[in-house]
């Protein structure tokens, strides 16, 4: 297709959703309460193990603006965090042969081409919305 995101369902299409959380896909591996003590430098994860909360190795949160090399180690963790979250099968949904990822489906871009899908669905050349 000439669509540069990929693939997107047809009206025809039905993708199924429902129960598709951002707080799903962590459900059951969060530990809000990690043994007690005092000798131990705690980080992220001794609370969680979602993909979508850590990679490997996260910095320290909220590094110094003025390190320009704590910055772009933390991008670089974040960047590694949301790539591993979108990979996860939680995200992952298929349609007979053809397969997508429920990220790719959210977000205001996204939005705008559902408005457009609609506004041709009945016909009009102008949507209008207050």
């Amino acid at each position: 297709s000439g669509d540069p995101l990929g693939v997107y369902p047809t009206l025809e299409q039905q993708v199924n959703i429902i129960g598709k959380t951002f707080g799903g896909v962590c459900e059951g591996t969060r530990n809000p309460s990690p043994p007690k003590d005092k000798s131990k430098k705690y980080s992220l994860k001794d609370f969680t193990t979602c993909v979508c909360d850590v990679a490997d190795d996260p910095p320290e949160p909220l590094p110094d603006p003025e390190d320009e090399d704590k910055i772009r180690s933390w991008f670089a963790f974040a960047e590694a965090r949301d790539r591993a979250c979108y990979n996860s099968d939680y995200w992952k949904l298929s349609i007979g042969n053809n397969h997508y990822n429920f990220l790719d489906f959210v977000g205001t871009h996204l939005l705008a081409m559902d408005l457009d899908r609609f506004r041709k669905a009945v016909g009009q050349r102008k949507l209008n919305i207050y």
